[in-house]
């Protein structure tokens, strides 16, 4: 039984919304972690450092077999070249839904902000294979909020 376009199904389990390209789906995806970059201080002959804020980096979100229309792997790819290649600064804001294993019910969302592109791979296909992913790729925000 086909699967109506309107509708997700496992094998699109994230959704990606990236400013001024299409929608894309993924069925795995590397969620970011937040690591601190404490400050530390050892004052005088104190035996024990003293923590305090500093910076943080957030890392990659990362999408396998992902799928899309309008061309989007192209628009990925043009985007990726821009960035890294001919150094045109164009960060992106991104959303990331991530829908129940039936792909039906979205349980969490992620907003992604002031994305880079860091990667992009097109998709190996086999000839007996009945997977419609086209590509692979990975965005670096620079920070990122759960809503």
């Amino acid at each position: 039984m086909a699967t109506p376009a309107n509708r997700l199904t496992s094998a699109n389990r994230y959704r990606v919304e990236i400013d001024g390209m299409p929608q894309i789906s993924a069925t795995q995806a590397t969620l970011p972690d937040v690591k601190a970059n404490l400050h530390q201080h050892q004052a005088g002959n104190q035996r024990a450092a003293e923590y305090g804020p500093s910076t943080y980096e957030v890392s990659e979100f990362s999408f396998r077999h992902a799928t899309g229309k309008a061309n989007v792997d192209r628009a990925l790819l043009e985007w990726f070249r821009a960035f890294n290649v001919d150094g045109v600064v164009d960060k992106r804001n991104a959303r990331v839904v991530v829908f129940d294993h039936a792909g039906r019910v979205p349980l969490r969302t992620y907003e992604l902000r002031n994305c880079c592109p860091a990667s992009f791979k097109p998709e190996e296909h086999a000839g007996n294979s009945t997977n419609t992913a086209e590509f692979n790729f990975s965005l670096q925000p620079e920070d990122f909020d759960i809503v």
